[in-house]
């Protein structure tokens, strides 16, 4: 049996990456998958649950109280933009382009690539 926290932590992390992508897509491609209300409470809940996120995703969302002022300081990485872009090809029928090379910034820390959500 699956207990609760590790069950919430899944849920919550799941809310995360549906932001991150979110705040991509709105900021970079002007396409909105949500309103504005259903991403202000998801980034509340998050802010909320935020000792059970996943450590990685905490350090693409910045902290809790970052969460409430939106989410152009999110730290998008290469994985989150392709999988972003799929879900729009497929669900929005839509080709965007991918972020063009040179805006990316290397985390030595994290050993990947990333742009802010705006």
């Amino acid at each position: 049996m699956i207990e609760p926290v590790a069950q919430s932590s899944f849920v919550v992390d799941r809310i995360a990456r549906r932001v991150l992508m979110a705040s991509y897509l709105y900021y970079r491609h002007d396409t909105s998958i949500m309103s504005d209300g259903d991403f202000d409470n998801m980034c509340v809940r998050l802010a909320f649950r935020w000792a059970v996120i996943d450590p990685f995703l905490k350090w693409q969302l910045g902290s809790p109280h970052d969460l409430g002022s939106g989410g152009m300081h999110l730290k998008i990485t290469k994985a989150c933009e392709g999988g972003a872009l799929s879900w729009a090809r497929k669900r929005l029928l839509t080709s965007l382009c991918p972020v063009v090379w040179y805006e990316w910034d290397w985390d030595d820390e994290q050993q990947l690539h990333w742009i802010t959500a705006s």
